[in-house]
């Protein structure tokens, strides 16, 4: 029996795993899974900024630093 291959990252500072069978792990894929509004937010993959354009496309690799920032609106 073969085990499902994982990437393992860190999302604002918290470990994760994700099976690759699920997960195309992608910038984009990530904030779809944990469901933040895309228009809403600002991803930086190992200190550097993720243009908006390229989010759907950065992939990412096992041991990548992610900071997902997520702008909520009030007054």
């Amino acid at each position: 029996m073969t085990e499902t291959p994982l990437l393992t990252i860190i999302v604002n500072g918290e470990t994760v795993s994700f099976s690759l069978e699920d997960f195309p792990g992608s910038v984009g894929a990530l904030i779809t899974v944990l469901a933040f509004p895309e228009e809403h937010v600002v991803a930086e993959v190992n200190g550097e900024l993720v243009k908006r354009s390229d989010i759907a496309s950065r992939s990412l690799t096992p041991g990548d630093k992610v900071e997902l920032v997520r702008f909520v609106g009030g007054g």
